[in-house]
């Protein structure tokens, strides 16, 4: 249904609000039902343990064992509930709901590793830039005859013809001449791939649609899918338990997820399982409702989708990361609740259960380890040396939909040897944990650069008051003091540039960035200011920065806006895309920008993804051209004099 995400600014809304009267955080009655027997002695209520399975990270060996496991899972679900019935309570729990290319020759996407493209609304491919606009497809000639030009070639639906079921069509990745759409059906519940053939001159056509089910991957910050190498990664979350309503009695019934092939318009295949249920590690965190936590891999080499999936039993809240060695994928608790006693009238937080889980893209093992405390988001991870480096929060809910921007507790930095991942699930050593300073204010970000972690707190989606200016920087190799930085603007944006970083935020009317030396006497070497604009894409694909040639600064290019709030980029495009060259020192100078003409609010005919949640505005260096991508506007300039000036401009609606 179009009206989920649509509605969803109202829901943080009411969340801000939630945090702001009770720092207890959503839902904590509900959740102390759940809890408040288990946390207390450890077992249920008639007297057994939780239900964990397993004390090893390893799959069902059998679908019996499997179905045994159901079929105990869902009568000590029964009892509970009736429980809970019995003492007048609230029901056990609420159900949760129904850096570099591969193939361009260059990356045009603000990666997070290099060697792991992430989805985006537009790739280079060859000669040509393709962009995903609002559910369509389009392709922009660069050159004709070694002639430099803009030429709209290609436009197509980003869903089989026909098709009336896609919702949202949020990234797209190319890999050889094969463009690949990663979207969501609410319709279908389900995650939907969409395979194209991109030729020589630029033309894109339709080769095939598959549906897999799952839960919606949405997040605020994340992606839900990589490419390494030939290999496209997908993470999916599904609750393995569903309600059934046909019956008052609104039983709860199990199901897999498969996946279904478009045949033509609405018609699609019987569903295929994507999982043997021996290819599903048994849970050895303790819930009741748990959700599977799927990971599905792809060889694009293939003529045919050949695919193959293993998932995770264990709670919602989940992290997914992927460095160029392994997937990881951190599960916890929900652990922004805190329980409230009703005898004593006291609140108290659970013992968090929180598991880190590796899949070795080499060898296709799969190891775990046991932590304490939630990353942020994707970028709270580092894998670097043989170690997994690992800011985390105590009250974080993970990066599903806008967990990420609502965190608090205390924070410290986990660095942990690759070698404690085994198949026994041993708890991270208290060694391995430093302890940081904890920022005020709840919007975290956060960022690995070079030696160090960076992170401090701003406001993005939303304003957020007890946020502090205030950057940290800590040495992740080192156990040395963290050092705080004193800035003229908050941190709402934490990005690399080169072997420094830049910090963007606000003093509540500019934008303002600084760049940053890391060392051990870490400090602002420049500010920039922007009067009056906020900026114009909250996404980390918003921002880039092109090194030059021989290592000595570059440029960089962020969409900005001059009025309104930033969350408004989901419904208008950005004004302009602000160029700002970077001296070897980390000096800035401005070069201007590339303007949007004025919006003349012309019909696209849009039929589905028609609020921007991943964004409309790019800066785009693509070998020695420059390009500011602005919803259906690409406009290319060219640095002169110290400037950066218009050549060229396509509306290539």
């Amino acid at each position: 249904m179009k009206s989920k995400k649509t509605f969803i600014i109202i829901f943080v809304l009411l969340i801000i609000l939630s945090v702001l009267l009770c720092s207890c955080g959503v839902g904590t009655y509900l959740a102390y039902n759940y809890y408040r027997d288990f946390i207390e002695d450890g077992k249920m209520p008639d007297g057994k343990k939780p239900p964990k399975v397993s004390d090893l990270m390893e799959t069902f060996s059998s679908a019996k064992e499997f179905d045994d496991y159901v079929e105990k899972l869902e009568d000590d679900y029964k009892k509970e509930y009736e429980k809970q019935e019995a003492s007048g309570d609230q029901t056990p729990f609420a159900a949760m709901g129904d850096a570099g290319d591969a193939t361009a020759e260059e990356s045009i996407t603000n990666v997070q590793e290099v060697g792991v493209d992430e989805g985006d609304i537009v790739k280079a491919y060859k000669d040509y830039l393709v962009v995903l606009r609002r559910g369509r497809l389009f392709t922009i000639k660069l050159t004709n005859r070694n002639n430099e030009v803009l030429e709209p070639i290609s436009d197509i639906k980003a869903y089989p013809e026909g098709f009336s079921q896609g919702t949202w069509y949020d990234e797209m990745l190319i890999y050889n001449d094969r463009v690949i759409v990663v979207g969501y059906s609410y319709d279908l519940s389900a995650t939907e791939l969409e395979f194209f053939r991109i030729d020589e001159t630029g033309h894109i056509t339709h080769e095939a649609g598959y549906y897999i089910d799952s839960n919606d991957y949405y997040s605020s910050r994340n992606y839900a899918s990589r490419l390494v190498d030939n290999e496209l990664i997908i993470y999916m979350p599904y609750y393995l338990f569903t309600w059934d309503y046909s019956t008052d009695d609104y039983n709860r019934k199990i199901a897999l997820p498969q996946i279904r092939e478009w045949i033509k318009d609405n018609e699609l295949t019987d569903g295929k399982d994507i999982l043997d249920k021996t290819d599903i590690y048994k849970p050895i965190q303790d819930t009741l409702d748990p959700t599977l936590h799927t990971v599905v891999r792809c060889n694009l080499d293939s003529s045919e989708l050949n695919c193959n999936a293993k998932a995770i039993l264990g709670p919602y809240s989940r992290n997914f990361y992927v460095s160029p060695n392994a997937i990881y994928v951190w599960v916890s608790e929900l652990s922004y609740y805190w329980l409230y006693e009703e005898e004593s009238g006291e609140t108290k937080r659970p013992e968090l259960d929180a598991y880190v889980y590796r899949f070795d893209l080499g060898s296709e093992t799969a190891s775990v380890l046991q932590a304490d405390g939630t990353p942020i988001d994707q970028f709270s991870f580092k894998e670097e040396d043989g170690y997994l480096n690992v800011l985390v929060r105590e009250d974080s809910a993970g990066d599903a939909m806008w967990n990420p921007e609502f965190t608090s507790g205390n924070l410290a930095l986990l660095r942990t040897s690759l070698d404690n991942f085994t198949n026994e699930p041993n708890p991270v050593s208290p060694r391995d944990y430093t302890p940081l300073p904890e920022p005020e204010g709840y919007t975290v970000q956060n960022r690995f650069i070079g030696d160090y972690v960076l992170y401090g707190s701003g406001s993005n989606w939303y304003y957020d008051e007890t946020s502090k200016d205030t950057l940290y920087v800590q040495n992740y190799k080192k156990r040395e003091n963290t050092q705080e930085i004193e800035l003229t603007h908050s941190v709402d944006r934490i990005e690399v540039m080169g072997d420094e970083g830049v910090v963007i935020g606000t003093d509540s009317k500019d934008l303002i960035f600084s760049s940053i030396e890391l060392s051990q006497n870490a400090d602002v070497i420049d500010t920039y200011t922007v009067s009056d604009a906020v900026q114009g894409e909250l996404r980390s694909h918003g921002f880039f920065f092109k090194a030059s040639g021989d290592n000595s600064g570059g440029v960089l290019g962020l969409p900005i806006r001059r009025e309104g709030e930033s969350y408004e980029h989901l419904f208008d495009d950005s004004a302009e895309v602000k160029f700002l060259n970077v001296s070897h020192r980390g000096e800035f100078s401005g070069l201007g920008s590339l303007e949007a003409s004025p919006p003349d609010r012309e019909d696209d005919n849009c039929e589905f993804s028609c609020v921007d949640w991943y964004g409309n505005s790019r800066p785009i260096f693509y070998k020695d051209r420059i390009f500011a991508l602005m919803g259906y506007e690409l406009v290319e300039g060219q640095i002169s004099r110290e400037r950066i000036i218009e050549i060229d401009r396509l509306n290539y609606l």
